[in-house]
């Protein structure tokens, strides 16, 4: 025989997880899927904010908002090297010309 719980006594809620955390979670995938790395800066920043919301209000998605940081920080950084690399080969092509 399983015990059952007396009744009366619901089970507390999950709590809930921070809206702005999974946009930011959201928007950081969708950088590196699509290589914008300045989308990827907004996503690290939602997560920055995603964060401080959650030490206020105690919701849930503290690592969603740390996974977003984190992704979208490397998306901007990969991103911007990219971009600096191809111009460094422009200019050492042009230059060698």
């Amino acid at each position: 025989m399983t015990y059952q719980p007396p009744p009366g006594y619901p089970y507390a809620p999950p709590p809930r997880k921070n809206t702005l955390a999974i946009v930011a979670l959201v928007v950081s995938i969708v950088s590196v899927v699509w290589c914008l790395g300045t989308l990827g800066f907004v996503g690290a920043l939602l997560g920055r904010s995603a964060r401080k919301q959650i030490a206020r209000t105690g919701e849930d998605g503290d690592n969603f908002a740390r996974v977003a940081i984190k992704i979208g920080w490397i998306s901007f950084g990969i991103s911007w090297g990219i971009i600096v690399a191809v111009n460094l080969v422009g200019l050492i092509g042009y230059l060698i010309n």
